[in-house]
């Protein structure tokens, strides 16, 4: 079996969720199934000028004809393609296909359905769907979902409706999600169920030097954004006693406002961008990791990186969370509003310690269903089923 992996880096610098998905799995499969049948393409968005980007969006015959060869030169099995925005651009689906490897897309986002990727409209405040299926997402021109901005909307919102009409998705054989609510999603907007398979990520850990779970302690690991639920946690965190303490750990659009919010209030510590390493060493010294995001989260992965190191966690009960926590197994679901937000914290803090460890222990056990040998054995499987379904045609 010989693999294409395909991505595309949003930026070299900023390396994201998907990029480390993308690293991993890459050297994962390159350990299984050995340095000659794993063969990488990537691109990063580094590459292209924005004066550029209004005609390279729609189709790329470099990355075709890039892709192509590769797949004739080195006879190609698979191409699993992680990421297309915006150099690689689709066109790389139609190369591989017409190659004759099987295509296999990992959906990192639901792009393909909505402009700005995550099914939530930044204006309203709210889940959004509106423009899921349609021709062209006018929605999205509607509202600015993409950079704010109506220029860059419209020619995402003009490129998506470009890809459809092409019809891009039909050379793709399978369409990886990480959990069954991923699936059920993205088949409601008119994917073949059979053409939808479920993979999580997988979690390396990194061993905290010291493991304590200090009761009072609470904290949050991500992106400092509205849709990431932080303002929701911090006006929520207003109303608490003092000495439960909350830390914040991750960058982004509101630093500003929550540093604000740190100085008004002693309980409350934000401390930025840290190591992986470091983030791992604060997870094991908190009670819970809390995730109020309000989008529906493709994954999640510091949900699992705390299980793993015996940190339960409080998640809004929004989108696949209900399928990975449990009230009183392996922590506590809530909904996304200050009273419910509030009202799990203080129960999460008075419960008893035998409680609380039973909770540890269960979210250790859940997270040991996402190591990479058992993740990249269902990679694996996925790998073969596409190809036995190709064997069989013929």
């Amino acid at each position: 079996m010989k693999v294409l992996l395909v991505h595309n880096f949003y930026r070299r610098r900023f390396i994201g969720g998907e990029d480390i998905v993308f690293q991993n799995e890459a050297k994962a499969l390159k350990e299984r199934l050995g340095e000659d049948n794993v063969f990488i393409y990537t691109s990063s968005n580094d590459s292209i000028s924005i004066s550029k980007i209004p005609f390279s969006i729609w189709y790329s015959k470099k990355h075709f004809q890039n892709v192509y060869k590769m797949v004739k030169e080195y006879k190609i099995d698979i191409v699993h393609v992680h990421n297309t925005f915006l150099d690689l651009t689709p066109s790389i689906f139609e190369a591989a296909h017409v190659a004759g490897a099987k295509v296999i897309q990992t959906l990192h986002n639901y792009r393909w359905w909505c402009p700005n990727g995550v099914l939530y409209n930044q204006k309203l405040k709210k889940i959004c769907e509106n423009c899921v299926n349609k021709k062209i997402p006018l929605p999205a021109i509607l509202f600015k979902c993409d950079y704010n901005s109506y220029l860059a909307t419209s020619l995402i919102a003009f490129a998506n409706g470009f890809y459809n009409f092409k019809r891009f998705q039909q050379f793709i054989d399978r369409f990886i999600v990480m959990t069954e609510f991923a699936k059920q999603k993205v088949i409601s907007f008119s994917v073949p169920e059979k053409k939808v398979a479920i993979k999580p990520n997988f979690v390396s850990v990194l061993v905290p030097t010291q493991i304590s779970h200090q009761r009072n302690k609470y904290l949050f690991v991500g992106r400092v954004d509205y849709i990431k639920g932080i303002v929701l946690l911090l006006e929520t965190w207003k109303q608490l006693p003092d000495n439960l303490e909350l830390h914040i750990v991750g960058a982004g659009p509101l630093d500003d406002y929550v540093r604000q919010v740190c100085s008004q209030h002693k309980n409350i510590f934000f401390h930025g961008k840290v190591s992986r390493e470091e983030v791992f060493n604060w997870m094991a010294s908190t009670s819970f990791l809390i995730m109020p995001s309000l989008w529906y989260e493709t994954f999640g992965l510091t949900v699992i990186e705390a299980m793993s190191v015996g940190t339960p966690v409080l998640v809004a009960n929004i989108g696949h969370m209900k399928e990975w926590v449990k009230d009183w197994y392996n922590g506590f679901l809530f909904s996304p509003t200050q009273e419910s937000l509030k009202s799990v914290i203080l129960k999460s803090y008075n419960i008893e310690d035998d409680l609380y460890w039973a909770l540890s222990k269960n979210a250790i056990d859940f997270s040991r269903n996402f190591t990479e040998e058992k993740v990249l054995e269902k990679l694996i499987s996925i790998y073969k089923e596409v190809l036995d379904e190709s064997h069989h045609c013929c």
